[in-house]
């Protein structure tokens, strides 16, 4: 389990940096007095790595965890399984498997791990699931869909399932449904999008609000768009939109109980990336038609994605200076975005202070920061997935 305070092992690393000054070059935060921990570059454990091992082969991994007594358990989307794994990277158990049964898992979209490491589980049947600590499916419910509509907004993805059985959504604006103002040719927009918690049986809403939503030119993404983020812990909702240099914090009430200082600068998008054309595509019937023309902005985002500790902290990704004009939202899907340099976390602790900054290994798609260590997924020189434990260094 995660706490909030360092460890006494890493006390070493920190002696070695000097107070006012990062461990890493290209930090961009503002608080030059906070340390960043550089985390090791070699794993220390490597799940997926040996193709003739049980349980090691992957195809659309939706994520993983640490659990407290040091296994792992990986959610894999294509055999909508749920892995668990020893310290030492032997599966263990499985649970789950293709299917609509009782103990099946079809169409994994999302999970969460509860206090007492409950895994819950989002299913595109559409359903909510749970699978123990001993790796049993239990608790399974299927409910109608879609789960959300609010007047032209629509939950089509970020359903996450929260500890209390409940779902934290993000309905986007959905120019599709009738009375709905289309997307205009050329015009660059930003409409509102919905946050709220749903049960997903009774179909009650919880709104917790409404806050600019996805950043478009037409009816596509902008590149390096601004968008909003949502996190959740085990009591806390925190949404950040990527331009602004704070994070609101609710509680599951849909109370607003903080505000989370982002030590994060927007960064200058060089002149050699805006001035990158807009690709062909290659069209069905084998026509070339060049891409929509798309107005880049000359600041990348603030940040581009948040980690929601299960002990309340809070971890927020800077930005990264990516050197070819890509959607936002691709920093958020595991494979979308691996950024060869690393990425840049800054640490804010259950009260929103700024203990401290972490910097991953260049191509690790980060699931989880904890105190000492660093969980994510890679892909291999044959874009073969694979997940990763680190340890931060010192430790």
């Amino acid at each position: 389990m995660e706490t909030s305070r360092l460890p006494v092992a890493i006390l070493p690393l920190l002696v070695i940096c000097a107070v006012h000054t990062a461990c890493a070059a290209g930090d961009t935060t503002r608080g030059t007095d906070r340390l960043t921990w550089l985390v090791d570059p070699a794993p220390l454990l490597v799940v997926g790595a040996d193709e003739q091992a049980p349980g090691h082969q992957f195809s659309g991994i939706r994520g993983a965890a640490r659990l407290a007594d040091g296994r792992l358990v990986v959610v894999d989307a294509l055999s909508s399984e749920v892995r668990y794994f020893s310290a030492d990277g032997t599966l263990v158990h499985t649970a789950g498997g293709e299917g609509d049964g009782p103990q099946e898992l079809r169409r994994i979209s999302d999970f969460s791990i509860s206090p007492g490491d409950t895994v819950n589980l989002f299913l595109y049947l559409p359903a909510v699931a749970r699978v123990t600590p001993d790796g049993r499916v239990a608790d399974k419910r299927i409910f109608p869909w879609p789960p959300l509509r609010f007047n032209c907004h629509l939950a089509e993805s970020g359903n996450a399932p929260l500890p209390d059985g409940s779902l934290l959504q993000v309905a986007g604006y959905n120019p599709g449904q009738p009375g709905c103002d289309p997307y205009i040719e050329g015009e660059m927009s930003r409409r509102d999008a919905v946050v709220a918690r749903l049960d997903p049986i009774s179909q009650t809403k919880d709104t917790i609000g409404f806050f600019p939503g996805t950043e478009r030119n037409s009816p596509n993404y902008r590149v390096f768009g601004l968008d909003l983020l949502v996190a959740a812990s085990a009591d806390r909702i925190f949404v950040g939109e990527t331009e602004g240099d704070s994070i609101v914090v609710f509680d599951y009430d849909g109370n607003r109980v903080g505000r989370y200082e982002v030590p994060l600068e927007r960064q200058p998008i060089p002149a050699d990336v805006r001035a990158i054309e807009p690709e062909s595509r290659r069209l069905p019937d084998g026509r070339v038609v060049s891409r929509q023309p798309y107005a880049m902005p000359e600041l990348y985002p603030r940040f581009g994605r948040l980690l929601a500790g299960r002990d309340g902290t809070l971890r927020v990704m800077a930005y990264p200076q990516v050197p070819e004009p890509i959607s936002s939202y691709q920093l958020n899907r595991p494979g979308g975005y691996m950024d060869p340099a690393g990425q840049l976390w800054v640490v804010l602790d259950p009260d929103g202070n700024h203990i401290g900054n972490v910097r991953t290994p260049p191509g690790l798609f980060a699931v989880e920061i904890g105190t000492d260590y660093v969980l994510g997924l890679a892909l291999d020189e044959y874009d073969v997935e694979r997940v990763q434990l680190h340890a931060l260094e010192g430790r």
